[in-house]
């Protein structure tokens, strides 16, 4: 998603420009869009992508050695019971959990509102765009 969208960033200047045909009155219609504000909505894409990309690698980072842990126990101790020593082994992790249930948190928040301007500033850009097409038509 972010390879694509920088992609479609660099090469941003052949996407301006639409083409529409009138069935009814064979006339053709160019539209030119702003490329200032498709490169801002790339933009805002690309550092959505990015979070989603940070958010996986931290979750990676949180539970792998719980579960490297946990298969390591599993495997070697049959002894104590299996709830006793993952009770016992894992309970220093919960620290590890609880600021990656922060830091997803952050995350989640700083993508919405990522996702809300984004919304916005396309809302914008595309009434304004309708509102265009609409005078020059009528």
């Amino acid at each position: 998603m972010v390879v694509s969208n920088i992609f479609f960033l660099l090469t941003i200047g052949d996407h301006s420009t639409y083409e529409l045909k009138d069935i009814f009155n064979k006339q053709k219609y160019e539209i030119s869009l702003d490329t200032g504000l498709v490169a801002l909505t790339c933009i805002f894409k690309i550092l959505s992508g990015a979070l989603l990309i940070f958010w996986g690698r931290t979750g990676v980072k949180t539970f792998r050695p719980i579960t490297r842990e946990f298969c390591k126990h599993s495997c070697s101790s049959s002894s104590l019971p299996i709830s006793q020593s993952i009770v016992a082994d894992t309970q220093p992790k919960s620290e590890g959990i609880r600021l990656f249930s922060r830091k997803v948190i952050k995350i989640l928040v700083v993508y919405l509102a990522l996702f809300i301007i984004t919304v916005l500033v396309t809302r914008a850009f595309m009434v304004k765009a309708a509102t265009n097409y609409i005078d020059f038509r009528y």
